[in-house]
């Protein structure tokens, strides 16, 4: 289990430790301490010694004990505090030579003789007004452990300037201000100050106060302590060399509750900069539960080496798999390893557990998919704004060639099952795969994640294809969430209530099942009702919103069929009276409808949002390439909970176009709530994007004819969902060609399928309805039908 306030601890020390140069400790010292030094003859010569030489001064002060053990205390802090950092010895060095300065001249008016005065005022100015530049010119320039990808907007070395220079000023600020004032004062009317703003004050502050200030004054002696003692763990840097001779950067912490003893390890892999992306959390995390925690580079990113032709992701089962091996064979490792990340992380760990590492025990997977092919790449069409914004983040040197790649792929669709960097990224084919899988996991996702389907697919793939000791050894929760927002709350325009946040539910699962394999502790029950998953639905729905808890996904659900209604653009549970009719509208690429929202990654907003700001034109009218259907308000209210789909029957005078389908929840007051969506390139229809079967994992295509009275029956796959329309409310779905960008434009030219959209067809695009026509495949759980 998490030690909390270990981990609190060594976060706020990862926070902190970019403000801490352990390396310059000898010159902070040095400085802090001559800088200090200088205060305090200053100080005693203005005060002690003036007590002593002339007692019967009314400026006068004795000093008691307890000022000095006050004094001594504050000046140890001081001391202790510049050694570790440099910009707090920026900082007080400034403020006590300048201070010092004060003390010098006022030695000077009081006791010097004139004919010296002239010379000590020169001198105490020179000190006064030189502090400042000494300290910026005697430091040399330091890297404060920023992200490199700030680099990006602003020079680095403008950065490290301004970090250097804020301390200098502040020193300046507060020598200005509470320094110059208590330094001109005697020492009496100072304390006498003190003890009337401070002493005073507390006397007339209500108890409550008091205890709040003595809080405010312990809490930093507190936290220093903390920090000092468990905030910093130890670390190691290796370049770890794979058998091509590639050195992976690697950073080893320990566990400050184990030390270096050998202890079990959490290994986690990034594409992101394993020192950019402030990994504090996953080490605070994990090194609070008693793992030592294994951070590295993935190939050809950051500080690990590779070639300018590596592909993201292509070799992570291989260099994962051999990294597994080193850890077991290091002094500070037991013997069991497992593995973590949340996203690209997570992804990189299912590569590497489909390729059977005998000494990985276990996993915790975040928002991550098995299957970059069909869960990220092509989601029934190209995934346009996934693909393009992460790849161009993740592979800022070699984006171009990454990406041409994939196009080239997609040009050749026997690549995406045939090509040996196709097979390395999905563990329904090649070396990796399922069957090898025998470990147990959490996998983690959310309803509006980017890697719904993956997550899914990851656990169902696990469980279902997995060895003895990975299947009926899986958990999986899916909540109401966005791509890694796992604290719930509000969700694009829908403010889920407090139930949404899974951080309790995720750390703890993610505790018993890292703990049973790696520690040996037996969790009671852990492996029943071992899916928990959010039942959504409108905020102020009562019975909605809330954990259901099962033994296994997807439900035991039935299929009910809800019919498009082409004469009344109506949706209506069953067949009984439709009559045939056809709805055509016309698809220009130029022309798309705009995404908004949904299961994206980056763009504004995601999620559940109103789909009212692309569907209609200015006047309210719903565009003319839009077709929208609607259930009449529900009476009662109505729930589905598994996979979704949408049957559609339709006809094109292109060769090849998409078709887009969204479910909306439509509220009393007009709001179109976008649930979930699907797409589907038409000459992709032929494929199962769904299939966990490497044998149903073929990648074809099958184009239309281009004769508009030639009738199609495809399916779309909606992803899945869990959610309550609640009565008042009405089901929404519209279809369209287009919702760019989530998914790319098709040219509708029956070509390359990344033919420019501006070169493009319009397509005369046509769904038709009727009797045992298209549909919607809605899961209703067996025990409601």
């Amino acid at each position: 289990m998490i030690n909390w306030l270990v981990m609190f601890f060594i976060f706020l020390g990862g926070v902190l430790k970019p403000f801490f140069n352990i390396e310059f400790a000898g010159n902070n010292a040095l400085v802090v301490c001559l800088a200090r030094g200088l205060y305090i003859v200053g100080f005693y010569l203005n005060y002690v010694k003036f007590a002593q030489r002339y007692p019967e001064d009314k400026r006068v002060y004795t000093f008691s004990k307890k000022n000095y053990a006050s004094f001594i205390i504050k000046n140890s802090l001081v001391l202790l505090l510049g050694i570790f950092s440099t910009y707090f010895t920026l900082f007080i060095s400034v403020y006590s030579i300048m201070t010092f300065a004060t003390f010098l001249r006022k030695i000077t008016e009081r006791e010097v003789r004139d004919k010296f005065k002239d010379v000590y005022k020169i001198l105490s100015g020179f000190i006064y007004l030189g502090a400042p530049f000494a300290a910026f010119f005697s430091f040399p320039n330091f890297d404060p452990g920023l992200p490199e990808v700030i680099e990006d907007y602003i020079p680095i070395s403008l950065v490290i300037l301004v970090i250097k220079i804020i301390p200098i000023v502040l020193g300046i600020i507060i020598y200005l201000f509470p320094g110059h004032l208590y330094a001109s004062l005697s020492l009496k009317k100072m304390y006498k100050n003190y003890n009337r703003i401070i002493l005073g004050g507390l006397k007339r502050l209500p108890p409550i106060r008091v205890i709040a200030i003595a809080f405010m004054i312990i809490t930093p002696g507190f936290l220093i302590v903390g920090v000092l003692g468990w905030g910093l763990p130890q670390s190691d840097h290796y370049m770890v060399e794979m058998s091509d001779g590639t050195k992976l950067a690697t950073d080893v912490f320990y566990s400050p509750l184990i030390g270096k003893k050998p202890g079990p390890v959490i290994y986690i892999r990034s594409p992101y900069g394993i020192r950019t992306l402030f990994p504090e959390m996953d080490v605070a995390r994990y090194a609070a539960m008693g793992y030592h925690v294994v951070e590295q580079d993935c190939r050809g990113t950051y500080e690990s080496e590779g070639s300018p032709n590596d592909l993201l992701f292509v070799k992570s089962y291989l260099d994962g798999n051999e990294t597994v091996k080193w850890i077991m064979e290091q002094p500070w490792c037991n013997g069991k390893v497992g593995s973590a990340g949340i996203s690209a992380m997570a992804i990189n760990s299912y590569f590497y557990a489909g390729s059977a590492p005998s000494d990985l025990l276990t996993q915790s997977l975040w928002f991550g998919t098995p299957d970059l092919i069909f869960d990220a790449i092509v989601q029934g069409s190209y995934r346009e704004q996934l693909v393009n914004m992460w790849v161009e983040f993740t592979a800022p040197d070699n984006w171009r060639y990454q990406l041409d790649y994939i196009y080239d792929m997609m040009a050749d669709v026997s690549l995406m099952e045939n090509s040996d960097e196709a097979k390395a990224v999905s563990l329904a084919i090649g070396e990796n795969k399922y069957e090898n899988v025998n470990i147990s996991a959490l996998h983690v996702g959310g309803w509006y994640d980017i890697f719904l389907t993956g997550t899914l697919r990851g656990y169902k793939g696990y469980d279902d294809l997995g060895g003895s000791g990975a299947q009926g050894k899986q958990r999986l929760i899916i909540g109401p969430w966005t791509h890694g927002m796992f604290f719930g709350g509000k969700q694009g325009d829908v403010a889920y209530p407090s139930s949404s946040n899974g951080v309790g539910l995720v750390f703890d699962w993610e505790a018993q099942v890292l703990d049973e394999k790696l520690k040996g502790v037996d969790t009671e029950n852990m492996w029943e009702n071992r899916v928990a998953y959010y039942l959504m639905g409108d905020p102020k729905d009562a019975r909605a919103n809330y954990w259901k808890y099962t033994n296994d996904w997807p439900l035991d659900y039935d299929i009910q069929k809800w019919y498009l209604n082409g004469a009344e653009s109506s949706l209506i549970k069953g067949d009984s009276g439709l009559t045939e009719h056809n709805l055509s509208y016309l698809f220009d690429p130029i022309n798309p409808v705009q995404n908004w929202g949904g299961n994206n990654l980056l763009s504004d907003p995601v999620g559940p949002v109103d789909q009212r700001p692309v569907e209609n034109n200015e006047d309210g009218s719903i565009r003319d390439d839009i077709l929208l259907f609607q259930s009449d308000v529900l009476t009662e209210a109505v729930e589905f909970e598994g996979d979704l789909k949408a049957q559609l029957f339709i006809a094109s005078n292109c060769t090849d176009t998409d078709f887009m389908v969204k479910l909306c929840d439509i509220y009393p007051d007009g709001r179109r709530v976008l649930i979930t969506d699907g797409a589907l390139t038409t000459r992709y229809r032929d494929i199962d994007f769904t299939s966990l079967n490497g044998a149903n994992h073929t990648v074809t295509e099958n184009f239309l004819s281009g004769n508009s009275d030639v009738e199609y029956n495809i399916t779309v796959d909606m992803m899945a969902t869990a959610y309550r329309f609640d009565a008042g409310h009405r089901i929404g779905i519209s279809i369209t060609s287009s919702n760019y960008d989530r998914f790319g434009l098709n040219a509708n030219t029956g070509g390359h399928i990344t033919d420019h959209w501006s070169q493009g067809f319009i397509a005369n695009n046509t769904i038709i309805t009727g009797p045992e026509k298209s549909c919607i495949w809605f899961p209703v759980l067996a025990s409601s039908s």
